[in-house]
């Protein structure tokens, strides 16, 4: 495939808290270590306590970032794959036809959410649906080319928002959306027939019970374990992976019981997961307490995720949510993997906006086609 050269993009974030400081860890462990013994608003207003517990938040969240390395992607332009897509399937196709003809309006009604979604969450989901189906043409285009068969799987794909798209632009991928709920499949079977989309099925059931091969994994906005059980199917069949996710708030709540336990699916919840952010709490918890303490640790991971999940949108939240997808890409890299972490276009389509896509080696992935983005923190203005 062609590729496209880009120019990185340097991003400066400030915060007009004073005492919030990315350029000084050190002072930031000091900080925490204060925190982190006593509750010094004990007895004091419910306001009080809670602005206290988000500032000790955004303290975590600033330290272990400074020990992290950040760095976004951009998702591959619709004119970079107008060009790699018209190579391969032409100026007539569906596809082509889409990204840089008719765009939405040239679909059939039933692959569209303006079919049945409510008016304030059709062009969201528009929005999220783009972003997803830029990242998986990069992914079919890079397939493996050997064999004629291609499935691509969405896990909890509901009424086939993901896979009827998909099932549509590209006919000759067969698209298996396996799901929980009868409801949802129903629909979704009932969108199927109506667009007579031959390529496009269904399976009720859970994700860790799907047992078919497939080459690319998707989910969108799964909640919690469904991501990670989504993750790890891809990498069980050697997949290619575009997940993201939904709510994280509670993905480490079992972590402490997952090490006392024999099972297997526990065990998958031991937080975290990649070797990188791993590293940045163990520093972390040196700097804060002095000893690598793994109660404290996990303590940490679960303030991070919780974090990660408050209703109140800031700098701090967001990236909160940032490593806790970071740690679910590099623990695939940790395992062969090569990955990026990009967010979706626009980001106002949800909050949930980070998508984890991550690629085996035989997949021919040009990662030219992912624009850069490096996240600077610097001193509170």
């Amino acid at each position: 495939m062609p590729s496209i050269a880009r120019m990185p993009v340097t991003v400066n974030v400030t915060t007009k808290r004073s005492i919030v400081s990315c350029a000084d860890p050190v002072a930031l462990d000091a900080s925490m270590s204060a925190c982190a013994g006593s509750d010094p608003l004990k007895g004091e207003l419910p306001g009080k306590k809670k602005k206290a517990r988000t500032i000790r938040s955004e303290l975590l969240v600033s330290s272990v970032s400074s020990k992290t390395t950040i760095k976004l992607h951009q998702l591959p332009s619709p004119s970079y794959l107008n060009e790699c897509l018209l190579q391969r399937y032409g100026a007539k196709s569906k596809v082509v036809d889409f990204f840089a003809g008719s765009g939405w309006d040239g679909l059939v009604p039933q692959v569209d959410p303006l079919y049945h979604l409510p008016e304030k969450r059709q062009l969201r989901k528009r929005g999220q649906l783009m972003s997803m189906l830029r990242a998986i043409s990069v992914m079919i285009l890079s397939a493996p080319s050997q064999g004629t068969s291609k499935r691509l799987v969405d896990f909890c794909g509901g009424a086939g928002h993901v896979g009827l798209l998909v099932a549509y632009l590209f006919s000759e991928w067969e698209v298996v959306c396996v799901d929980r709920n009868p409801i949802s499949i129903d629909l979704g079977i009932r969108r199927a027939q109506e667009a007579s989309l031959s390529n496009f099925r269904t399976v009720l059931g859970d994700v860790l019970a799907y047992e078919e091969n497939f080459d690319i994994g998707t989910s969108l906005h799964a909640c919690g374990a469904a991501s990670d059980y989504a993750i790890k199917m891809c990498e069980k069949r050697s997949a290619g992976l575009i997940v993201a996710s939904c709510c994280v708030g509670k993905i480490c709540a079992i972590s402490k019981r997952a090490r006392e336990s024999d099972s297997p699916e526990q065990l998958l919840w031991k937080q975290p997961k990649s070797l990188e952010l791993q590293t940045s709490l163990a520093e972390h918890a040196r700097a804060t307490t002095g000893k690598e303490d793994r109660d404290f640790m996990d303590h940490c991971f679960d303030k991070l995720t919780r974090f990660a999940d408050s209703s109140e949108s800031t700098h701090f939240t967001s990236l909160a949510k940032y490593l806790v997808e970071l740690d679910r890409l590099k623990a695939v890299e940790d395992r062969g993997y090569t990955g990026v972490l990009c967010k979706m276009e626009p980001t106002s389509s949800t909050p949930k906006n980070d998508i984890v896509i991550a690629w085996p080696p035989h997949f021919n992935i040009d990662k030219n086609a992912f624009g850069e983005v490096r996240i600077v923190e610097t001193q509170p203005t």
